[in-house]
């Protein structure tokens, strides 16, 4: 949280439902209760909530996403 925050003076929020706070920074249980749209999200999430999540940015109308997770194509089953 701190990296991003670094030399950007837009709005950053966090997302997480299990927590109130990531450091000085209050958390919202999903991204459709964030008070505005996001141009980007930062997903860090296991593979199964990937797609959820994205069908909710998509839907919401969030401009992109960066997503840092294993699970996919790495693991060569036709789950992935």
């Amino acid at each position: 949280m701190e990296n991003i925050q670094i030399g950007y003076n837009g709005g950053v929020y966090a997302v997480n439902p299990r927590y109130d706070r990531i450091g000085d920074v209050a958390c919202f249980a999903s991204v459709r209760e964030l008070p505005t749209v996001p141009d980007c999200v930062v997903l860090a999430v296991p593979q199964k909530y990937v797609e959820p999540i994205l069908e909710d940015c998509a839907a919401l109308g969030v401009g992109g996403a960066i997503i840092s997770t294993t699970g996919f194509s790495e693991l060569g089953t036709s789950e992935g």
